[in-house]
């Protein structure tokens, strides 16, 4: 059910990250309350952690999104305090973090899109 609602709804992108032509995560993109701001999120298939596909599977899928999603003007990604793998590529792709302190134990994080390299 969950899957056909994110496909059907027109504020939603879901990208599948292939390396080899094996799907090894995805990254959905979904326009908050039809505004300007875009939450992003990323999920590795847990084989495939640890190889340095998630920076550039994110990093694509943030630049190939906003092409299609231009009215976005700021990211924002929710993460958990615990996930500093997390952490580290959203902070290297240029999030910055924002939350004065953990909800849930999850922290926010936000980007400006003028700084995202759109290729």
């Amino acid at each position: 059910m969950w899957l056909n609602k994110t496909l059907n709804d027109k504020n939603c992108l879901v990208l599948i990250g292939e390396v080899d032509s094996k799907p090894v995560g995805m990254v959905q993109i979904k326009i908050l309350d039809n505004s300007t701001l875009g939450q992003v999120s990323i999920n590795l298939n847990p084989e495939e952690r640890g190889k340095g596909i998630s920076r550039q599977m994110l990093g694509e899928s943030l630049s190939y999104g906003h092409k299609i999603f231009d009215q976005i003007s700021e990211y924002i990604a929710v993460i958990h305090v615990n996930n500093e793998a997390s952490k580290k590529i959203f902070e290297f792709l240029g999030f910055v973090r924002v939350s004065v302190s953990p909800v849930n134990n999850f922290e926010t994080y936000l980007l400006n899109s003028e700084l995202l390299e759109i290729s």
